[in-house]
């Protein structure tokens, strides 16, 4: 859009300059009416404001036809009486005086002007950089008869942007028409005599421009265009070539066409003036237009893909990332950005040539992020047909709504909605309302919220699952160490204080939370596409009550403590325990059973503390006693704190198939101990016996404790003792919410432990004696 605006205004520029006629010099043999903007002396003084008045569709086709009238008319005598320093031709001061003297009255005009104007002039119209031949003056006259005819076809699509009941429609129609102009412009450039421009000439040429019209320019505007061209066109990155010329308007007015559009998008059927990223998530009839104006950009891209010969390759993308501001990076070192597109290419975008953007590359961006649009539409259509309450629907009424409105469908809209139907009811409802926490609880309804992420997550997963997936149709734990602990990915991830890099095994960890801890999960080691989504929203409602904690907690427990790995204050452990386990109801608002539990159960709730604390801080439950560097509480142990928290309710609301807040003996044989038998093998010394498994398992919930090895006499016979009698119908032993506490705690090591030293150090933390 830039580009398109300077150019313009270097047109008329030249034009104007080429003139005296009409403009105050000698008088005029037809002079223009009162009614032209350029028809007097001062008439290039208003440019700025022409030209925007032009493109935000606020001026009158008369009017605009009258600029160029105002040019034609000032040639004709131009070239008529007036002669330049040399036969035939007018020189750079010839057009400085006439510039300076006539036509830009209101400010002074740098000679730097006029030397950009004629650089400009030398590539499109030929000849050399000092004068101005007449027979040039003639291919301009005829040049602007075209742009002008070009441009007045723009002005009715330029109004639409005041229309306050403009459509999306309509606005996509402007886009295609400013593609046929910059098409219509792009083949008539290519008749001209065009020659090279150098980076240099340019750069004079819109500093001077943005000077004299009192303009504001991008930082390093000139730098910007030439390394778009060197990307777009595969030419020289330090020169306008001939074969750029065409180009640059085909693209250049494609793109000033999608920046109106958005632009004007920004007020329709957005009463509260909602930012951007709020209407995508919202509004599908917003999101969808967004998404049009991303598929107007695609011919582009595919035509730069063809100038690079199917292949643009990765350091060029380097370039741009160097010239991104450090708001867009959001303070990222650049370096790290480009360190993890290699990755991203070669492997997430399933580039097929590894070394850069190629035409498979395009498609799958497209293909994802379209499948993406088109599902949620057809979600929130469904929300729209059926008056659906977008914070609470319950699980009868969805399922109605789902079937009425399936009925009027046909064809692939049957087809898609099916699909997301079929994601939809593969989830029971989770959310509580607008809350962005899961409510254990029965007997609420889907959120809108949380159907639009599992269908988004569905497509997004699977498309990891294909990428990075070992298993069919489920990630290994080398799949997610492979995503999570490669130098690239840790590095950004890290950066943007994502993940903690400074955690050991924080891939295989993660593995075991989806293999163990969701609400589907199957302990087998083969993390599903579904687990993984409930993973991801336990992730969600975990991050709520993290940041929850973060901004109530830390500014009572500010002893200023560096900031720890993840941008975060360390707090102090003893007064984050306070804090946090000393008011632990109130942070128990969407865990109604264990808040309840809690309080009807005051002598356990110390033990229960501890059990949390080691299943969640990093460096397990420290004492008195442990290092001092074990002493402190920052991001990673909050946001674990409240994972382990929803960990074990979902583990108890899961295995409670009765629902009297007990899991008794065979709810914890032929529930639990399924999903846990692989987890007690790797504990057990790689022991493959169901019976003495399932006797370690009863034993853990029996004594809290697990029978560690190696075993001391005592407590070898105390477990023979318990593996001969566990399994006898006279043996009794329950769980309540305190035994899965101190279940997660025991089979969840702390992440500073090492596999082999797992057992030891969370009995020492886990057991009775605590």
């Amino acid at each position: 859009m830039l580009f398109k605006k300077y150019f313009t205004q270097s047109i008329l520029l030249i034009g104007l300059t080429s003139t005296i006629s009409g403009c105050g010099l000698l008088g005029s043999m037809n002079r223009p009416t009162a009614q032209s903007t350029v028809g007097a002396t001062g008439c290039l003084d208003n440019s700025k404001d022409l030209l925007n008045r032009y493109s935000s569709g606020t001026m009158s086709t008369t009017e605009w036809k009258s600029a160029f009238d105002c040019i034609h008319q000032s040639l004709n005598f131009f070239t008529q009486y007036v002669h330049g320093s040399t036969p035939g031709s007018y020189s750079q001061n010839d057009m400085y005086s006439l510039i300076s003297r006539f036509l830009i009255t209101s400010h002074p005009v740098s000679p730097d002007l006029m030397r950009g104007a004629f650089n400009l002039k030398q590539s499109l119209f030929g000849g050399d950089a000092a004068n101005f031949t007449t027979d040039q003056i003639a291919l301009l006259e005829t040049a602007l008869n075209r742009l002008e005819g070009i441009t007045s076809d723009l002005i009715p699509y330029l109004k639409v942007q005041q229309d306050p009941n403009v459509t999306y429609d309509e606005l996509i129609e402007m886009i295609t028409q400013f593609t046929v102009a910059g098409q219509q412009i792009g083949d008539y450039v290519a008749t001209l005599p065009v020659n090279d421009m150098s980076s240099q000439a340019l750069d004079v040429l819109i500093t001077q421009l943005a000077t004299t019209f009192g303009m504001n320019v991008m930082d390093g505007l000139n730098d910007k265009i030439f390394l778009a061209k060197w990307m777009m066109f595969n030419t020289r990155p330090d020169a306008i070539q001939t074969q750029d010329w065409p180009q640059f308007f085909r693209s250049g007015m494609t793109f000033a066409g999608i920046a109106l559009a958005f632009k004007a998008s920004e007020n329709i059927q957005n009463p509260n003036g909602d930012p951007v990223m709020t209407r995508v998530m919202n509004d599908y009839h917003y999101r969808e237009f967004i998404w049009n104006l991303v598929l107007q950009v695609k011919p582009s891209i595919e035509a730069s893909l063809a100038a690079h010969g199917g292949n643009t390759p990765l350091p060029l993308f380097d370039h741009v990332i160097d010239q991104l501001p450090a708001t867009v990076l959001n303070g990222l070192d650049p370096q790290i950005v480009k360190d993890a597109l290699r990755p991203i290419t070669r492997r997430l975008l399933m580039s097929q040539s590894q070394t850069g953007v190629d035409q498979r590359l395009v498609d799958t961006v497209f293909n994802l992020v379209g499948n993406i649009v088109q599902d949620l539409g057809s979600l929130d259509r469904l929300y729209e047909k059926a008056d659906l309450n977008t914070l609470e629907v319950l699980p009868a009424q969805m399922q109605a709504a789902i079937n009425q409105y399936a009925s009027g469908l046909s064809g692939d809209d049957l087809a898609r909605f099916t699909a997301v139907k079929n994601i939809i009811l593969t989830y029971k409802p989770l959310f509580y309302k607008d809350t962005n926490s899961i409510l254990y609880e029965d007997g609420h309804g889907y959120t809108r919220f949380q159907n639009v992420l599992v269908v988004a997550f569905d497509r997004i997963f699977n498309h990891l699952l294909q990428t990075y997936g070992s298993g069919n149709g489920y990630f290994v734990e080398s799949d997610f160490t492979g995503i999570l602990e490669d130098v690239s990915y840790q590095k950004i991830l890290d950066a943007l204080h994502w993940v903690d890099a400074t955690v050991p095994n924080f891939g295989a960890k993660r593995f075991s939370d989806v293999n163990l801890f969701t609400p589907v999960s199957q302990g087998n080691n083969q993390a599903t596409v579904p687990q993984v989504i409930h993973y991801a929203m336990m992730v969600i409602s975990a991050g709520t009550l993290t940041n929850k904690m973060h901004e109530e907690i830390t500014p009572n427990c500010d002893i200023g403590l560096p900031v720890d790995h993840m941008g975060w204050k360390n707090i102090p452990v003893q007064c984050f325990r306070d804090q946090f386990y000393g008011r632990l109801p109130y942070w128990l608002t969407y865990f109604p059973h264990v808040k309840a539990f809690w309080e009807a159960n005051p002598d356990q709730q110390p033990a229960m503390a501890r059990w949390l604390e080691n299943g969640s801080n990093r460096n397990g439950y420290s004492i008195p006693s442990d290092e001092e560097q074990y002493k402190e509480v920052g991001k990673f142990d909050m946001g674990a704190a409240a994972a382990v928290l929803h960990y074990t309710e979902a583990l108890f609301t899961r295995f409670d198939t009765d629902g009297n807040d007990i899991l008794n003996k065979s709810e914890i044989m032929n529930n639990v101990y399924p999903v846990f038998k692989l987890k007690l093998m790797t504990v057990a010394d790689n022991i493959n016996n169901d019976y003495i498994l399932k006797g370690a398992l009863s034993y853990l919930v029996k004594y809290r404790e697990m029978p560690v090895t190696p075993l001391t006499v005592a407590s070898a016979a105390k477990f023979a003792w318990w593996e001969a009698i566990y399994a006898l119908p006279t043996t009794k032993y329950s769980a309540d919410r305190s035994s899965v506490f101190n279940i997660v705690c025991l089979l969840a090591a702390p992440e500073r432990y090492k596999p082999a030293d797992a057992t030891v150090a969370n009995t020492k933390y886990c057991g009775a004696s605590i």
